[in-house]
């Protein structure tokens, strides 16, 4: 039986809200990035994730699209620590 709860599940308890602005997930997950080039690459679609505007404000993320991208992330971090504990 697996017991772990997927990462879309996990956004969704801690925002408690199925969309959030881009700006809270620069905030929380990804503070090198200013909004400024945000939402330049969120309006060209170069985020590695979709984000949407609605009525011409602020850009938004819905997080069952976001969550694949921190899966991704994760997967990529653990494989590097594997790697570095096989050599070890």
């Amino acid at each position: 039986m697996n017991t772990e709860i997927d990462i879309a599940t996990m956004l969704f308890l801690r925002y408690k809200n199925p969309v959030v602005s881009l700006e809270t997930i620069l905030a929380d997950y990804l503070p090198h990035m200013n909004q400024k080039t945000a939402g330049r690459k969120a309006k060209n679609c170069q985020l590695p994730f979709p984000a949407f505007q609605t009525g011409g404000g602020g850009w938004f993320v819905n997080l069952v699209d976001f969550a694949p991208y921190l899966e991704q992330q994760r997967q990529e971090a653990k494989r590097n620590w594997e790697n570095m504990q096989c050599s070890i």
